[in-house]
Order: C-alpha cells, then structure tokens, then sequence
C-alpha cells in the first residue's frame, strides 16, 4: 500500500495487518508453494514475469467470484466473464485483447481446483482451455 493509502486509512494497523493475512489466505490458501507455481505459470503463458499479470490473474479470480455469486452456477459465470469483458469497471481488464482475458479466466478455474500439490495444469493446458471458453461463449 502506498504512503498515501495508509495517511488516508482510519484502519489500525493491526486491522490492516489481519485483512491482508485474509487476502492472502484467500488468494493462496495452500501458501508459498502455490504462489511461486502460480507466478511460474503466469510467465509460461504470458511470456512476462511481472506485477501486471498476478494482479490482473488476482482481479479476475475476485470478479470469478463474484460471478459465481451473482448467477449461481459454474457455467453462467464463466459465461458472463467470457462474453462480457468490456462492461468490467476495471481498465486493467478492459485493455486486455480478448485471447489474455480468456488465458486469465482458464487459470482462474485451473486455480479453483488446485490442492494442496499446488500443481497446475501445462501453459499448453491453459492455452488449450482458454481456447475451448472463446468458441464455447463466442
């Protein structure tokens, strides 16, 4: 968080503190191991290792979630991430070319089926499936 987030912030630090362990926990429930997968994997497919793709991988996983709650079903939600890109109040999303976002959805259902082996499936898998999304919801 920036200087001015925490000069502006009513929030204890102690409270700050525990929100950010939530996050995290949410974020990578199975730790380190998965993280450092998960960033292994994001320079696979996006051939680029840097803050830009976990925080667009972490901001898709949010609105996944938030999906899956407002249509109540796996599929809808995939869907409605898949076909509706552009309506995203988020720029970082809307400036993606349609073939990230899919890479970025594949992951997110790849990451909701991760176990405690954190192991992923290939860059090749994820491509694949991002694929299979763009013709299923064209």
């Amino acid at each position: 968080m920036s200087i001015f987030g925490n000069m502006f912030s009513w929030k204890s630090a102690a409270t700050r503190k525990k929100e950010e362990e939530q996050y995290r926990r949410w974020a990578f429930p199975y730790g380190e191991k998965q993280q450092e997968n998960l960033k292994a994997l994001l320079k696979e497919v996006f051939s680029k290792n840097d803050g830009f793709t976990m925080f667009t991988f972490l901001s898709c996983k949010e609105m996944y979630d938030k999906a899956l709650e407002d249509f109540e079903s796996h599929d809808a939600a995939v869907e409605a991430m898949a076909t509706t890109r552009l309506n995203f109040k988020m720029q970082i999303i809307k400036q993606l070319k349609k073939d990230e976002w899919l890479k970025y959805i594949a992951l997110v259902l790849a990451d909701k089926d991760i176990d405690e082996n954190c192991e992923y499936p290939s860059a090749e898998e994820i491509i694949k499936t991002a694929q299979e999304i763009g013709i299923t919801y064209e």
